[in-house]
C-alpha cells in the first residue's frame, strides 16, 4: 500500500505534558479582505514558523478561514501567542477556544 501511495506516512504520538505543552488550543483566523488583502499564502508562510502550530487548515462553511492547532506551555502564554497571530499582516480577526480534552 506504501508503493501504491495510499499510506503516505505515519505519526508519533506526543504526552505534552512531558515535553512542557500542556495547554491546546484551536485558533480561529480571519483575513483581511478588499484593500488590505495580502497573498494567503504569504500569511500561511508566516503561521508556519510559529513552532507552537502543529497543524494549519484552510476551513469553508465556518465564521474564519484558517484553523490552527496549537500547542502552548501554560494558559498565560495564550494571549501572547494570540497578540503574534494579530500581527500577521493580512490577519483580520483571531479568536480560540480551549481544548479541555482529546478524545480520538
Amino acid at each position: 500500500m506504501e508503493d501504491a501511495g495510499v499510506i503516505t506516512g505515519y505519526h508519533v504520538e506526543v504526552d505534552f505534558d512531558k515535553v512542557g505543552k500542556p495547554v491546546g488550543i484551536l485558533v480561529m483566523i480571519n483575513l483581511a479582505e478588499g484593500r488590505e488583502f495580502i497573498p494567503i499564502d504569504k500569511i500561511k508562510q508566516e503561521l508556519r514558523r510559529m513552532g507552537e502550530i502543529l497543524e494549519l487548515m484552510t476551513v469553508h462553511g465556518g465564521n474564519f478561514d484558517l484553523l490552527a492547532r496549537v500547542r502552548l506551555a501554560s494558559l498565560k502564554t495564550i494571549t501572547p501567542f494570540l497578540e503574534r497571530v494579530r500581527n500577521i499582516e493580512g490577519i483580520e480577526e483571531v479568536s480560540c477556544v480551549l481544548v479541555s480534552e482529546k478524545l480520538v
